[in-house]
């Protein structure tokens, strides 16, 4: 009985191996996803374009940190100049915005950007790069903003027209990590490391320049 016992158990173990085999080879062997087109999501904005973007009054408040207290140049009343195109509409297993890059942002202040780059789904555009004060030696750090519009377009739409007279109004989002705080002169009030952010209402138009 005892090796009859140890037969069945055998047999179970090895059936149970079997089975957990075939489970595998089906969800490994299961078809990927077919990728598709990121979706129109803002119209009345030729690629490639030069965005004039005013920044408006700043809202810290439910936001991830501090004010980043216009170290980059970022304040209310300046104006920016962002060159944006679209790339290839890329695919994915998700539908996406089909959103700009950025490939340069003028008026900025102790900022080198990175390579472009496309921005968080639902942004209408993004940056990323490196910040090094150009004052204070060691105040440096991460950075990156996104120009958003107040709502996320879906992918039935309707599309957001950002120019356009009545448009709602959008925002830029800013935020920094700054390593070493207490290097940045007066600007924060802690040592050490700060995420700081700011949300900008912004204004938004062609640039007549070419």
């Amino acid at each position: 009985m005892a090796g009859r016992g140890a037969r069945w158990a055998g047999d179970g173990l090895h059936a149970l191996t079997l089975i957990g085999t075939a489970w595998s080879l089906i969800a490994t062997s299961a078809p990927a996803p077919t990728p598709v087109a990121a979706y129109d999501c803002f119209s009345g904005v030729p690629s490639p374009s030069t965005l004039l973007v005013t920044l408006g009054s700043s809202d810290t408040d439910g936001g991830a940190g501090p004010s980043c207290g216009g170290i980059d140049g970022l304040a209310p009343g300046v104006a920016l100049r962002f060159d944006v195109r679209q790339g290839p509409r890329p695919e994915s297993a998700l539908p996406e915005c089909y959103a700009f890059e950025t490939t340069a942002v003028q008026s900025l202040t102790g900022v080198t950007l990175d390579a472009p780059s496309a921005p968080s789904d639902g942004a209408f555009t993004g940056a990323s790069g490196a910040f090094s004060s150009p004052t204070e030696q060691a105040c440096t750090g991460g950075w990156s903003l996104e120009l958003e519009p107040p709502t996320p377009v879906g992918a039935e739409g309707p599309l957001d027209a950002p120019l356009e007279a009545g448009a709602a109004t959008w925002q830029l989002v800013r935020r920094m990590l700054i390593p070493q705080a207490q290097f940045c002169g007066s600007t924060f009030t802690t040592r050490g490391q700060v995420l700081c952010e700011d949300a900008f209402a912004v204004d938004l138009a062609l640039s007549g320049d070419p």
